[in-house]
């Protein structure tokens, strides 16, 4: 059970509540994550986990008119952050690929977009010599499929230190 205490009010409100199955996953769960940093919580229900970090899942969040959860964002992924006003999603793509989804917020962050407006994929580096570097590339969608682009702010470079050593941004061509 979920439960919410509006402010000056004296009691709590049931807001949601979640049965978990009996084939429930050991790696899956329901945390409470202020993901955005805006002092407010939110529910992190991660559903089925395959192998590594990925869960498929989804964020909840209060509608304070109606006192219930909503699902704010669901996807695939094994960590949820904001950067630069933009929801980050975050997973393994493969053994040795990781892949970032960034979507735009609307709406004071209380809505985010239905796709992504562009995607990161950093390849771990071919070599285990120290300074070989990690491949990390742009992509924004298009109506022929991915296209590679260059990043859309300095900011989002940070998306490119995922492994150890420096990294190489794929440029467009």
């Amino acid at each position: 059970m979920v439960t919410f205490r509006p402010k000056g009010a004296r009691k709590r409100v049931q807001v949601g509540s979640f049965v978990l199955p009996p084939a429930f996953l050991p790696n899956s769960g329901i945390t409470l994550d202020d993901w955005d940093n805006d002092g407010e919580y939110e529910v992190h229900v991660a559903n089925d986990c395959g192998v590594g970090a990925n869960c498929d899942g989804e964020i909840l969040r209060l509608d304070r008119g109606t006192l219930q959860l909503q699902t704010f964002f669901r996807g695939n992924v094994s960590f949820v952050s904001l950067l630069s006003g933009h929801l980050v999603e975050g997973g393994r793509g493969s053994c040795c690929t990781w892949e970032h989804h960034v979507y735009m917020l609307y709406d004071d962050r209380r809505r985010v977009a239905a796709t992504p407006e562009f995607s990161v994929f950093v390849e771990a580096p071919e070599s285990s010599a120290r300074n070989t570097p990690s491949k990390c590339t742009f992509f924004k969608p298009s109506s022929v499929g991915p296209v590679v682009t260059a990043p859309p702010a300095k900011v989002f470079l940070r998306l490119c230190k995922v492994y150890e050593g420096p990294y190489r941004v794929v440029k467009p061509q």
